[in-house]
C-alpha cells in the first residue's frame, strides 16, 4: 500500500507533478523505532545514581527545585544540601551537571577595531559527582574556550 500526499476535498489544492510515494510499512516501522528508543532513553534517565551535590554559589547551602522531563510522568520537588550524598535519577543528575550554569560576556576589539562580544566562561552554579562509577553522559565539563562571538 502506497501513501500519495494528494487531496481533493482541500479547496485550491494543486497535486505536483513529480510525487515520491512513501510506503505505509516503513512509516511505521520507523515510528515504532523511535518508540523504542524514548523508551530506553526513558529508562536509562530512571537509572539511580550514588553521588554527593556540590552548591558552587552557596557553600554550605540548600538548592530547591521541581523536575519534569517526560510528559506523563509526575513532577517531582528535590531540595539538595551542599556537600551531602545523595541517590537521584540519571536525568537530575544531567540536568545538575549540564543545565545548571550562566555565561559570562566578555567585550572585545577585533583586528579591525570593530567591537565584538563573546563569552568568555561558563559559571558553573552546581554539580553533582559520581561516587560509585564514572558515566561519560555526566563528567561536568569546565571549560575557558570562546563557544559564541557577535560582531556589529
Amino acid at each position: 500500500m502506497w501513501v500519495v500526499n494528494y487531496y481533493p476535498h482541500v479547496r485550491g489544492y494543486k497535486m505536483a507533478k513529480n510525487l515520491t510515494p512513501v510506503p505505509v510499512d516503513s512509516k511505521r516501522q520507523r515510528i515504532a523505532e523511535l518508540a523504542k528508543k524514548m523508551e530506553y532513553e526513558r529508562e536509562r534517565d530512571k537509572t539511580m545514581i550514588n553521588g554527593i551535590f556540590h552548591y558552587h554559589e552557596r557553600q554550605g547551602g540548600i538548592m530547591e527545585f521541581s523536575f519534569l522531563k517526560y510528559k506523563g510522568d509526575s513532577v517531582e520537588n528535590y531540595k539538595l544540601h551542599d556537600g551531602q550524598q545523595y541517590k537521584l535519577p540519571l536525568a537530575v543528575v544531567n540536568h545538575l551537571n549540564k543545565n545548571c550554569s550562566y555565561p559570562v560576556h566578555q567585550h572585545a576589539v577585533d583586528a579591525n577595531g570593530a567591537p565584538i562580544v563573546r563569552i568568555g566562561k561558563i559559571v558553573r552554579r552546581c554539580s553533582f559527582s559520581n561516587t560509585d562509577f564514572m558515566i561519560e553522559d555526566f563528567i561536568p565539563q569546565e571549560s575557558n574556550l570562546v563557544t559564541v562571538e557577535y560582531t556589529r
